[in-house]
């Protein structure tokens, strides 16, 4: 062989093992893929375990309480979800700051009761500008900029209230409102469905009103100072069981038989509540769905990209002596 087919061969097997090397990287580069930075907008990797953070607005509430339960119990249904739930203590700015930490640790998701709408809006606001899916939980912001609100009707739960105590007051009466926080959306709407229905009757009129915060011994404080002014009053509609409690010890306090005063409470979870409507010492409540099914539900669906609703409302229900044991025998198990 002379220097040119020399030449040549060399030129030939360099260019064949460049093809080779170049095959050899082309295979192991496509056999692992670089996996998406981040979930929004990318199909999840098939190991992905998401994280989900809960910024709950006061866990001293019963309902409350119930509602974590609920969440916990829901969430183990899913492998692919974790949930951390933190306590704001009825404290907005406290809230705030639990959020922030959650965005530090990377959430997937975050799920919200709002302690308050006003300051709890921008920061909504903030983690869904981040592409983080928000699902409000029960309370509303003040503004659109959510993935979904799985709440139940709390509008249609006044107006069933208000419908309930025009028919036992017969159309005519005087009556005291015991609100919740002031401006929480429930408070809000809790309220304005009531009076919707209620206020159409001339013969029925509100005699006071107080805002005692969801909470048992400040309804118990106000409804002491009622009954000492010597106010008259027929009934009394509680924005939730444990205010409505409170005004059955405060006339239980004051030596009064409560079976004499129509209360009418919402939520329906405890089972004191429940066993007061079987006692007659409360007239009615009005069940507040705890939402821990459709929270989770909505939640993985939203996470693997499938489409949820604007708004989730699960029915709700009125307990009165007739139903009371059957419903207590439903209640979820703490």
């Amino acid at each position: 062989m002379n220097s040119l087919q020399h030449r040549s061969a060399a030129i030939a097997v360099a260019v064949f093992g460049s093809i080779l090397l170049t095959g050899c990287l082309s295979q192991k580069n496509n056999s692992t893929p670089t996996p998406p930075t981040t979930f929004v907008g990318s199909p999840p990797p098939a190991a992905k375990v998401f994280k989900l953070g809960f910024a709950q607005a006061n866990s001293q509430d019963p309902w409350r309480q119930v509602q974590n339960a609920s969440l916990k119990a829901a969430v183990a249904k899913y492998p692919d979800m974790t949930l951390e739930i933190s306590d704001a203590h009825g404290d907005s700015n406290a809230q705030l700051g639990q959020v922030d930490n959650f965005i530090t640790n990377k959430i997937d998701l975050l799920l919200i009761s709002a302690n308050e709408a006003a300051p709890l809006t921008p920061k909504v606001e903030e983690v869904f500008g981040k592409s983080i899916p928000v699902v409000l939980m029960e309370r509303a912001t003040t503004s659109d900029k959510y993935t979904t609100l799985v709440s139940g009707d709390n509008v249609k739960i006044g107006e069933m209230a208000g419908d309930f105590l025009v028919k036992a007051l017969k159309g005519k009466g005087t009556y005291v409102e015991i609100m919740g926080i002031a401006d929480a959306t429930p408070t809000k709407d809790r309220s304005g469905g009531f009076h919707s229905k209620v206020d159409k009757e001339a013969g029925i009129k509100k005699i006071d009103s107080y805002v005692c915060n969801y909470k048992r011994d400040e309804a118990i404080k106000h409804m002491e100072n009622l009954i000492q002014s010597k106010k008259q009053f027929d009934a009394i509609y509680a924005h939730n069981d444990e205010m409505a409690l409170g005004a059955m010890i405060a006339l239980k306090n004051a030596k009064m038989d409560p079976k004499k005063v129509i209360i009418i409470g919402i939520d329906g979870v405890q089972k004191e509540a429940i066993q007061a409507v079987l006692d007659g010492d409360m007239a009615a409540t009005f069940k507040y769905p705890w939402l821990g099914e459709e929270a989770m539900k909505a939640a993985h669906d939203i996470l693997l990209h499938k489409t949820v609703e604007k708004r989730i409302t699960p029915d709700t229900e009125i307990v009165t002596k007739e139903n009371a044991q059957d419903y207590m025998n439903r209640l979820p198990k703490m």
